[in-house]
């Protein structure tokens, strides 16, 4: 009891300091520092992007309302626009329910289709962005660890990311702390970039895990020698991962008013550079594509099912240190967040929602557009699993259906 009424002054105290916070308004123009050493600071887009996360939320409340009405406005005007009397070039008839055709149609195509059907429905699922900050406050924590994981050869992609959140996360607590994890070899890159409270792990190359490799062998060094407590956090992201005041009040909700889900996800928007965003067509429609499967899908399995077996995503995975404990990151799996996801399953562990905007960037080139799908799939094919192996079904049928 003691620990939650700690808990509960401190979110009374920081929920003061967010509507009174002198540096709300306050953000500097241009680009960060380049100088070796120099520590740089906080980029201008963090309160703009902060503001916008809300705005979102504040009209995705309705989407119970308005999603429904917009469909049935646009399939009522397509369909009388595009019958045959109309001068469109759908020819309807009312007398049968199920053609030859339609039937055929429908078995060919509707197994690739799969994730988008499931994705629309999921969109008329109430988003219910309160539903955490509503709550009294139900349980205490130890520490949020804010995990940045990269190989270390992206040094301009970490140091937007880490700017943008490092000044904001300071001002929260010091129970939240960024941590950069990275290979011994270019933990060099990052030395004196940052600000003091911004800690840098350098995972030593001789390190040799029980099974772990690749990524999952940075996060199994991190949870050992931070260490990771039953009672932390640790709120995973990607090098390219930027979180705003509003995501992290949304993971402190998540992490102290609810106790039924102890893994939480949200939405991630790939539009954190606003001058790569749309810098190449079919790659930026590619990850709109996600996007969607986000605020659908995603948030039907973890909002009813709480289970999310048809994947997650590596980056904005806030996990309570007791389930992190439970399934490691003991893997070589290519795909170790989704891994990480059954293991956690098998123990009993629920997925939730957090209604929070993680923002990303989509990859640079095709060939690199190419390659992280090709990981995605030979990840997926080492894990036998059930549901593992219809996602790759649904996947090939898109590609090989024979219409």
């Amino acid at each position: 009891m003691a620990a939650i009424r700690e808990n509960q002054n401190y979110i009374k105290q920081r929920l003061g300091h967010v509507q009174h916070r002198p540096h709300d308004h306050l953000h500097l123009h241009g680009e960060v520092g380049t100088q070796k050493g120099s520590k740089v600071s906080r980029t201008d887009s963090a309160s703009f992007e902060n503001t916008r996360s809300k705005k979102v939320f504040q009209i995705a409340q309705y989407n119970w309302l308005t999603l429904p009405i917009a469909t049935a406005v646009v399939f009522s005007l397509a369909y009388h626009y595009c019958k045959e009397e109309n001068g469109g070039y759908v020819v309807i008839d009312h007398s049968k329910l199920w053609t030859t055709e339609t039937l055929l149609f429908t078995v060919l195509v509707l197994p690739g289709q799969f994730f988008w059907v499931f994705g629309f429905l999921g969109c008329f699922v109430p988003v219910r962005p309160y539903r955490n900050s509503q709550q009294p406050v139900k349980r205490s924590f130890n520490r949020l660890l804010v995990c940045l994981v990269t190989r270390g050869d992206q040094k301009e992609i970490v140091r937007r990311s880490v700017t943008s959140m490092q000044d904001m996360i300071k001002e929260h607590s010091d129970r939240i702390s960024l941590h950069i994890v990275t290979e011994e070899r270019n933990a060099g890159h990052f030395y004196g970039l940052f600000e003091d409270h911004v800690r840098i792990h350098a995972v030593p190359a001789d390190y040799r895990a029980l099974k772990a490799k690749y990524k999952a062998r940075s996060l199994e060094w991190f949870r050992l020698n931070m260490p990771v407590n039953d009672d932390d956090w640790v709120l995973h992201l990607d090098e390219e991962s930027i979180m705003d005041d509003h995501g992290i009040e949304a993971c402190l909700d998540f992490m102290t008013r609810q106790t039924e889900t102890d893994i939480g996800t949200g939405v991630i928007h790939y539009n954190s550079d606003k001058n790569a965003y749309w810098s190449n067509t079919l790659l930026t429609l590619g990850d709109i594509g996600r996007v969607h499967q986000d605020w659908g899908r995603l948030l039907l399995q973890t909002t009813l099912m709480h289970n999310a077996a048809l994947g997650i995503h590596g980056a904005f995975m806030l996990v309570r240190g007791a389930v992190e404990n439970a399934a490691t990151w003991e893997t070589d799996i290519l795909t170790e967040d989704y891994w990480f996801l059954l293991q956690a399953m098998k123990h009993g562990h629920r997925i939730g929602w957090v209604p929070g905007i993680c923002r990303e960037i989509s990859p640079a080139t095709l060939t690199d557009y190419v390659k992280q799908r090709r990981r995605w799939f030979s990840g997926i094919r080492q894990i036998d699993h059930l549901m593992g192996r219809f996602v790759l079904f649904s996947w090939s049928w898109i590609v090989f259906k024979p219409v």
